[in-house]
């Protein structure tokens, strides 16, 4: 089984965290502070850690960053659970969880992480921030220009819907969207295991779906159950720089309605977003 670094500087909730994942055969250590926290990951090298946000002399965010930025470290899946977490933690960590957090979704949250492979360029922390920087700048105004060409997107691709996504390590934001169902566009963003967009990013170039419906990673996410997608089209979304920051997309709810050419009309529209998201 795995070896799990938990740091929290409440005492009892780090033996609480520990006897959970010990009963599940995990073998694990704790820290009760920032800086012993990063010691004992560059000792032990452990296969996932949990952290608290705040915690004496370094916050739970400023040990994610700090592991991030090291490449001996900035694989390592981390999960914040904590009771204030602040919003830029998940730039830096898969998972973030509030506490109080039910225990059996903590345990099977944990599996989940252990279970992922590190993946260089979804986790690479120059393309994170550069995510993190354009959603910085995004305003309505912006939302409103990418509605618009999304929808002119969809029309060009005979598409029910079209989405521009900016994706983390474990979130995709919605920044403009046509035809999207309306949970999604109220929430402004999913998990990222449930996006076709997240596979953009990792693999680096244009995918196409046939059918969620019988696509083994999103078959059962709400995506494919509760907005009906069956075909996906999409292509990297890169900034200035030339990092990959997210995905164009188009969506559709017949099966294979989707081609190559549905990818080369992607390509030629990714200036136009690129002009209007670092507008």
């Amino acid at each position: 089984m795995a070896m799990i670094l938990v740091a929290d500087d409440e005492p009892d909730v780090a033996a609480l965290f520990a006897d959970v994942l010990t009963s599940a055969g995990h073998t694990v250590h704790t820290a009760p502070d920032g800086p012993t926290a990063l010691e004992r990951i560059a000792d032990l090298r452990p296969d996932l850690s949990v952290l608290d946000h705040y915690m004496p002399e370094m916050t739970g965010l400023q040990v994610a960053q700090q592991l991030r930025a090291d490449p001996a470290t900035s694989s390592l899946p981390l999960l914040m659970v904590s009771a204030s977490a602040p919003p830029t933690a998940l730039l830096y960590c898969n998972v973030v969880l509030a506490k109080p957090v039910p225990l059996a979704h903590f345990r099977m949250v944990v599996q989940d992480l252990l279970r992922q492979e590190p993946n260089e360029t979804l986790h690479d922390l120059d393309r994170v921030r550069a995510v993190a920087r354009l959603l910085d700048l995004h305003t309505d105004r912006i939302a409103g220009r990418l509605n618009e060409l999304a929808e002119q997107v969809a029309t060009e691709a005979g598409a029910a819907m079209a989405a521009v996504n900016m994706v983390l390590i474990d979130a995709v934001a919605v920044c403009g969207a046509y035809g999207l169902g309306g949970w999604i566009e109220q929430a402004g963003g999913i998990p990222a295991e449930w996006a076709p967009c997240t596979r953009v990013v990792r693999e680096g170039e244009g995918i196409l779906i046939d059918d969620l419906g019988e696509d083994q990673a999103f078959a059962g996410t709400p995506l494919a159950t509760v907005t009906k997608v069956r075909s996906y089209a999409g292509v990297p979304l890169r900034d200035a720089a030339g990092h990959i920051v997210g995905a164009v997309n188009v969506m559709d709810r017949t099966p294979a309605a989707f081609d190559k050419d549905t990818l080369n009309r992607l390509l030629a529209r990714t200036a136009s977003v690129q002009e209007i998201v670092q507008s």
